[in-house]
């Protein structure tokens, strides 16, 4: 099949190219007419604060107030000072979300495309795997950071005299970067860098590293700052899981090679590493690039020092720990994995063996479930069992139930609201001002005064207990997989926290709530608190 496309020119192998990063979005918009996503992080969270970021853009400070009882300021937001987060204050959010993937996705294919050519002189691979790394860098709304990468590996490897343009855009596209999900993987990717670096650029590794760290910590000053105001967040009662030695080193070698453990919505979104993970260890291993083999080897040590992390020893260490290690994320170094494994596979591709056709050739089919592997879900319960009033929540509008919180915005107007089975982070997302909601970072006071509410929900669920007290970030009445029976809620300690009314997937009964709206049947409903 690759090689009638070889001989395509260049201009038209990168519209073949980018026409199949579309079928992300025209295959959902012909069978659902709305473009799917993986909703979780995003739609319940991401997505919401950053269209509170964009009020706040056009002059409404007092946006951020909508969430936890206004217990949060500006700061919190931690991507307040990254240029990208202007498209959520120039376009409605749904267009700005699928504006920046398209914008990251494409950065992502340029990028590795323009470092893949130095390595490998076949145009067509280089534009195949670059397009494998597009679809593979995800999250997007995390912004640019891992997206512009493979350009860094360009300029420091590859250029021996830089210019202003190659500064400038390392800068720019370092103030459009998580600090989170990309510091963590800039170590790995430094490390992976001396592996081929020469002593002639080592400068140029020196000042595009530091550039591009120091621009990072600009963009997210004001992560920084919250920091350094001596508050006591949420994050110091993470209490991390602990595992024997043998039991991390199964988890270990599942994580390695992407091994699914069930059929559920992890699965489909894990289903394009599932599929080319274990291949690609075993193709790197019997290839003769020695320069693979140290990749991947990269990857195995990284991979291991993370589940040394969840042994018992070193997990009680941190979690009696008090101190910034013991808030750290560590597994966002797996963020550094996807560049490494592209760049694998364009070192493997470098020669026409068998190994290597059989690997594009995996690439390709890839390529094509990721452009599909977030409507699975939604299409096997719509088009097939035929769901009767089935809600995609994997689209924009289904997620947010835009129709039917518009009669609860009228009735509650700028009073605030509890949230039971359902999000409330879709109340904010209609204006809906709460005193619930997913926050990465909020003050261990507000937790404290909001588990008042639900501690005998806490009591009768131990999942949602342990939930709640040893990571918390989520500020919920219930965690997603509630049912319709044993909500036990104080909404008497609701009402002390400013909530007057309570918006419920379900009936509920307590003699301090009155329905006033909707038969939780067809529609949602509306409590008053007495």
């Amino acid at each position: 099949m690759f090689t009638t496309l070889d001989k395509l020119s260049d201009k038209n192998v990168h519209i073949l190219f980018i026409f199949i990063l579309s079928l992300n979005y025209i295959i959902p918009l012909l069978i659902f007419g709305n473009v799917t996503l993986f909703y979780l992080d995003a739609l319940d969270n991401e997505i919401v604060n950053n269209s509170i970021l964009g009020k706040i853009l056009k002059g409404n400070f007092d946006s951020v107030k909508i969430i936890l009882n206004g217990e949060l300021n500006i700061f919190y937001l931690r991507k307040i000072f990254q240029p990208h987060t202007l498209f959520y204050a120039l376009f409605n959010p749904e267009l700005a979300y699928w504006i920046l993937d398209i914008l990251v996705k494409i950065t992502s294919y340029v990028s590795f495309f323009i470092l893949a050519k130095k390595i490998n002189s076949n145009l067509f691979l280089c534009a195949l795997v670059a397009c494998f790394y597009a679809v593979i860098n995800l999250p997007t709304h995390e912004g640019f950071g891992m997206a512009i990468f493979p350009y860094l590996y360009y300029l420091i490897l590859f250029k021996k005299n830089l210019k202003f343009k190659h500064y400038f855009l390392t800068a720019f596209f370092g103030l459009n970067s998580s600090f989170i999900f990309t510091m963590f993987a800039i170590p790995v990717l430094a490390l992976s860098l001396l592996l081929f670096i020469k002593k002639e650029n080592f400068y140029n590794f020196i000042k595009i590293l530091l550039i591009f760290s120091a621009s990072i910590i600009v963009a997210n000053f004001g992560l920084f700052y919250i920091n350094s105001q001596g508050i006591d967040f949420h994050r110091i009662e993470f209490l991390r899981e602990s595992y024997s030695p043998s039991e991390a080193l199964l988890l270990y070698f599942k994580y390695l090679f992407k091994i699914p453990e069930n059929i559920s919505y992890s699965f489909f979104l894990n289903l394009p590493y599932t599929i080319f993970v274990l291949p690609l260890f075993i193709c790197g291993f019997l290839s003769k690039e020695k320069n693979v083999k140290k990749i991947l080897l990269i990857i195995i040590i990284s991979t291991f020092f993370q589940y040394f992390l969840k042994t018992d020893f070193v997990a009680n260490f941190i979690n009696n720990s008090n101190n910034l290690f013991k808030t750290l994320t560590w597994d966002y170094i797996r963020f550094s994995y996807l560049f490494l494994y592209c760049l694998a596979i364009i070192f493997i591709l470098k020669k026409s063996t068998a190994i290597s056709k059989f690997l594009s050739l995996l690439v390709f089919f890839v390529i094509m479930i990721s452009q599909i592997n977030s409507s699975i879900v939604p299409f096997i319960k719509e088009k097939i069992l035929k769901i009767e009033n089935y809600q995609n929540i994997y689209t924009f509008k289904d997620y947010y139930y835009f129709h039917d919180y518009v009669s609860i915005k009228k009735i509650v107007g700028n009073k605030r609201t509890l949230s039971v089975g359902l999000d409330p982070m879709v109340a904010i997302m209609n204006n809906i001002n709460v005193i619930d909601g997913y926050a990465p970072l909020y003050p261990l006071s507000y937790k404290k005064k909001f588990r008042k509410i639900i501690a005998k929900q806490l009591e009768n669920n131990l999942n949602f207990k342990n939930y709640y007290d040893n990571y918390g970030s989520r500020v919920y009445t219930s965690l997603y997989n509630s049912n319709s029976e044993g909500f036990f809620l104080d909404f008497k300690e609701a009402k002390k926290l400013s909530a007057k009314f309570v918006i419920s997937k379900y009936r509920l009964n307590s003699d301090d709530i009155a329905l006033i709206y909707g038969d939780c049947e067809r529609t949602i409903c509306l409590y008053e608190i007495r």
